[in-house]
C-alpha cells in the first residue's frame, strides 16, 4: 500500500497470514498456489471509493477468469459474486481489491498444484468448497499463469467499452436468479439475484418485490 502510486507487483511463494475480504483468512500451503499483488491507476468515473472497489473488483475477476481459460483450455471459469471464481461449485481463486488514493491495488490467490492431500489440513469448510488446477488435471506453471493474470486485468482496467464487460460478468454469474440470503450492515437480506452494477454491487429481488443493492465491501453471502 505504501508504494501503491508505483507499478508494483509482488508475488509470494507462500503466506502464513493470508488475508481475505472481511477478514477472512487465505489458506494457501507452500508451493501450491499463484499468490501475488499488484498496483494500478484507478479507472476513471467511479463516484467514490465504494464505487470503485466494485469496478474493480468485477473487472478484475472477468480479467483473471479469462486468463485462468487461457492457461487451462477447456476450462469454464465462473464468477461468484463478490470475489470467487469457481469451477463447478468449487472455489479456485479469490481477489481482494483496496483503494490507495487514487490507485488501486489488487490482490489474488490461485489454487495451482494443491493436491488432495493438501486439503485434508484444511478446515472441513473449505476442503468441500475448494479445487485446484492440478485437481482438475491441469499442469500450470505459476509465472505464467500470474503474467497471463495481470496482463487480462489491466486490458480489463483499460477498457473503456463497459457493457460488453457486463455482459460477460452476467454470463459468468454463478449467482443468477437464485435465491440467496446476503448479510449486509448486520441485517440479513433474502431475495433473488437480478443483475450488477458495476459501481454499486449486487442488485437483489427482495421477497417483497423491493430491489436493493448491496456493495461488496460490506455484504457477504450466508447461503
Amino acid at each position: 500500500k505504501r508504494r501503491a502510486s508505483e507499478p508494483v507487483l509482488i508475488v509470494a511463494d507462500h503466506q502464513t497470514a493470508g488475508r481475505g475480504r472481511l477478514g477472512r483468512v487465505w489458506h494457501a500451503p507452500p508451493g501450491t498456489a499463484a499468490l501475488f499483488s499488484f498496483t494500478h491507476p484507478a479507472p476513471p468515473t467511479p463516484r467514490s471509493a465504494d464505487s470503485l472497489i466494485e469496478r474493480v473488483s468485477f473487472l478484475a475477476a472477468i480479467g483473471a477468469a479469462r486468463a485462468i481459460e487461457a492457461a487451462a483450455p477447456g476450462l469454464r471459469v465462473g464468477i461468484k459474486w463478490p470475489n470467487d471464481l469457481v469451477i463447478s461449485g468449487r472455489k479456485l481463486a479469490g481477489i481482494l481489491t483496496e483503494s490507495v488514493g487514487g490507485h488501486v491495488v489488487v490482490g489474488i490467490g490461485v489454487n495451482v498444484s494443491l493436491t488432495a492431500d493438501d486439503m485434508t489440513a484444511m478446515p472441513d469448510d473449505l476442503r468441500e468448497k475448494t479445487t485446484s488446477l492440478r485437481l482438475l488435471g491441469y499442469e500450470v506453471s505459476r509465472p505464467d499463469l500470474i503474467a497471463r493474470v495481470v496482463a487480462q486485468i489491466d486490458d480489463c482496467l483499460r477498457d473503456q467499452a463497459i457493457d460488453p464487460l457486463i455482459a460477460e460478468w452476467r454470463d459468468r454469474n454463478v449467482l443468477s436468479h437464485q435465491r440467496m440470503i446476503l448479510r449486509h450492515a448486520g441485517q440479513d437480506i433474502t431475495g433473488t439475484v437480478v443483475d450488477l452494477d458495476p459501481q454499486a454491487g449486487l442488485i437483489l429481488r427482495r421477497d417483497t418485490g423491493e430491489l436493493v443493492t448491496l456493495p461488496s465491501a460490506t455484504t457477504t453471502v450466508i447461503a
